[in-house]
This record gives C-alpha cells, sequence and structure tokens, in this order.
C-alpha cells in the first residue's frame, strides 16, 4: 500500500482526477473518500491502518499534511512525497506515519519528486529544507547539536578528576601544532571568569575549534607519560599566530553587541525617562544612584538583542521602581563585559621530535 502527501487539498483534487482509474484512496481533513464518493474518514484510514492479511479495498490513500497529523498507518510499504512541504520536520512527521511500531514491513520505500530545474531555481525549495535542517543543530540542539554544547562537558567529565596545571607542555605526536587554552575574565573582578576558549593551532592550517580535533589532542596529551622539554623557538612562533587571535577576540567583546543604526522607540522613550531621573540625583546629590542611573543609560543608549528590546518595550509605561531595578540588572551584566581580561591558561606543544 502507498501513501501519497501533498501540500494541499487542490493538489488531492488533482491527481483523483489523473489516477481515477486506481480508484485512489483520498483524505483532506474533515473529507475523505474513494475516488469520486464520499466515505467516512475512519472507514478510509481503516484500510491502512489495520494490520489484517487480507482486507478488501484501495491500495493507494492520498492525503494533506493536515488529513495525516496523529494518523498511525502501519500497512503502508512505500511514502511518496508528491510536493515537498516548508519544513524539514514535516518531511519526517509524514514518513512517521508508516515507520511505526507495528508496522507489517521490515523497510519502507520513501520516494520524493523533486520540482522540475526551471521551478527549483524559482522556488529554491530544496535548499530550504536543506537550510532549515541544519537550524536545529545551529542553535545546538538535537543529535547534530552536540558539537556546540555536549562535547565540552563529555570532556570535562572525563578529565575532571585528573590532576592538571596551567603551564606549558609538550607532547611528542605525529601532529605539530599547539593545543591553546585562552579565557577572558572581569576587569573589575579578576577572579570571575566570563568564557573560555580551546582550540587547536597549526601553522600552515590556522586555527580551528573543532570539537573532534580537540578530543583527539586531548586524548594523546593525555597519554603522554615521557616528561619533555618544550620547544622556545617553535613556542614562540605559535604564540606570535595566537596573539592577534586573542586580540579580535577581546575587541569584539569590548565593541557594542549588536549594532542598529537608530534606535527604536522604546530605547528614546526610557533614555528620556532615565534623564528626568538623572536630574533628579543630580540636584539631589545621591551620588550611587547618579552612577547606577548613568549605567543604565549607556545600556539603553546601545545596540540591543531581540530579548532587550522585547525588556525595554516592556518598560516605557512601567513603574519606575521596575524600570530601574530591571534595567540596573541588566546594564550590571553588560558591564562585565568591559575592562576584559586575556589570560592564557595552557599551551600544549605537538611535535613529532623530542627536545632534550
Amino acid at each position: 500500500m502507498t501513501l501519497v502527501f501533498t501540500a494541499s487539498r487542490d493538489t488531492v483534487r488533482y491527481i483523483r482526477e489523473r489516477l481515477g482509474d486506481l480508484r485512489l484512496a483520498w483524505c483532506t481533513g474533515n473529507r475523505a473518500g474513494l475516488a469520486s464518493i464520499l466515505l467516512p474518514r475512519r472507514v478510509v484510514l481503516g484500510w491502512f491502518r489495520e494490520s489484517l492479511e487480507a482486507t478488501p479495498g484501495p491500495r493507494h490513500l492520498v492525503v494533506t499534511d493536515v488529513a495525516a497529523e496523529g494518523l498511525d498507518l502501519q500497512r503502508a510499504a512505500r511514502v511518496v512525497h508528491y510536493d515537498l512541504p516548508w519544513t524539514p520536520m514535516r518531511l519526517a512527521q509524514r514518513e512517521g506515519r508508516a515507520v511505526r511500531l507495528g508496522s507489517r514491513h521490515s523497510e519502507v520505500e520513501v520516494v520524493r519528486f523533486a520540482p522540475v530545474p526551471i521551478l527549483e531555481r524559482s522556488l529554491h525549495l530544496e535548499a530550504i529544507l536543506a537550510r532549515k535542517a541544519k537550524l536545529p543543530a545551529t542553535a545546538g540542539l538535537g543529535v547534530g547539536g552536540r558539537h556546540i554544547w555536549r562535547w565540552r562537558t563529555e570532556l570535562a567529565e572525563h578529565y575532571g578528576e585528573s590532576d592538571a596545571t596551567a603551564g606549558v607542555a609538550q607532547v611528542l605526536s605525529p601532529h605539530r601544532g599547539l593545543l591553546a587554552g585562552f579565557a577572558f575574565y572581569s576587569g573589575s573582578n579578576p577572579q570571575e571568569r566570563l568564557s573560555s576558549t580551546i582550540g587547536w593551532l597549526e601553522i600552515e592550517a590556522g586555527w580551528t575549534e573543532t570539537p573532534e580535533v580537540i578530543a583527539d589532542r586531548l586524548n594523546s596529551a593525555a597519554a603522554q607519560t615521557k616528561r619533555m622539554g618544550v620547544d622556545a623557538e617553535r613556542l614562540a612562533e605559535y604564540l606570535a599566530l595566537l596573539t592577534p587571535l586573542i586580540r579580535k577576540r577581546l575587541l569584539l567583546t569590548s565593541g557594542r553587541r549588536w549594532l542598529s543604526p537608530d534606535p527604536k522607540p522604546a530605547a528614546r522613550q526610557v533614555a528620556a525617562r532615565l534623564r528626568q531621573l538623572i536630574g533628579q540625583a543630580a540636584r539631589l546629590r545621591h551620588h550611587d544612584s547618579l552612577r547606577e542611573l548613568e549605567q543604565m543609560l549607556g545600556f539603553v543608549s546601545g545596540g540591543h538583542t531581540a530579548g532587550e528590546e522585547m525588556l525595554l518595550e516592556r518598560l516605557v509605561e512601567g513603574p519606575t521602581l521596575e524600570l530601574t531595578s530591571r534595567l540596573s540588572r541588566v546594564a550590571a551584566a553588560q558591564a562585565r563585559w568591559h575592562g576584559v581580561e586575556a589570560r592564557i591558561t595552557g599551551l600544549i606543544v605537538f611535535s613529532p621530535d623530542s627536545v632534550d
């Protein structure tokens, strides 16, 4: 049996009219039937859901995505994407209607009708689906998102109990390069680490933070048992390449996080309210309040993320106490990144040659 998925009722009608000799079963939301005959939805779907050895009825079912939501059609041996949906999730949901526990088939064939080249060049359906399929991994979600979050946790759990000290070491390895770690600390609180980075540096290939490469180099370093001297000349060469990279990261942290050509209306209105409060604090000579309000004004005058813009919109008409308390916390968090200090936390030189 075959499930044919379409994106609209008009397409179901188009297929039904042109393949009338096959007496196709069809379902579009609350309507269902066999060829031109209307039938109850439960009857039509039952032909494809029930696991009976010999059930008279149609062999092909044409449905829309909406009609197929929540269905468990275990008798289908083939899934046909007559046209493509707008999301990869919808593709997976379509195929999941047949690939279920209890299916009569060890394998379910999947057929996809690609748009003709001239139409694909206009709609870019395949490209859009491919790009959307990468979005969860880009955000650190799902199996594909492991490279953003989970791999660091796994390495920390693996090496967390090991004895380690900050400094420089060299290991014997077929790879030639530098495994480098550096961190940014708050200028106002030298003990507060804001972020940390680890990466692999090669003279020819440059810098990479690819999880697989870093994990492989860490494992190689951990397996090293022989104490070796450090090639000072080679280390200086690596540091000359590493320094501009750290400096560039440092400049990014001290710059505006979000650039916008003009302040949004909410930001201008909140700034106006803050200026009034600054004037009052200046007249009353409340120096601590004045300093905090000026810090808030600096935050409001800068660029903002989408979440910060929503916060400013809520604060436009809010009570003064809520305005100052919320902005005080946000501005203080942002101020941590001013006067940032960069520190190298560890360097491991990889070389196929030992140094006495």
